[in-house]
């Protein structure tokens, strides 16, 4: 196997890398959020619009796909769609939260 050193400063390099893109992320973040609450300016709306663009995607695609998927089973604003959707989806975050523990377990033995 390698060196112990050698797999520290592999796991240590993308800690860095994250830690220093947290924080220049929370630093523009916050720059841009001061700007939009304090600043009136041309185009502002649109810019405001555009920074929280990749908030709202994910699960915007993520409805569009169920809608499509309830709509070919007959379901389409019907109640049991929404029990659906909503089952599915939480059923899948809490078997991520159940998995995460027991890996990590499984990993320090």
């Amino acid at each position: 196997m390698g060196k112990p050193g050698r797999a520290r400063h592999i796991l240590y390099l993308p800690f860095l890398r994250r830690f220093v893109e947290i924080g220049t992320l929370t630093v523009i973040g916050f720059l841009a959020a001061y700007a939009l609450n304090r600043f009136v300016f041309p185009g502002r709306i649109l810019t405001a619009t555009i920074l929280i663009l990749p908030i709202l995607i994910p699960p915007l695609i993520l409805g569009v796909a169920m809608l499509g998927l309830l709509s070919r089973l007959g379901l389409h604003g019907q109640l049991y769609s929404i029990i659906i959707a909503h089952t599915l989806l939480l059923t899948l975050l809490g078997a991520e939260l159940l998995i995460i523990p027991l890996f990590m377990r499984r990993r320090r033995s």
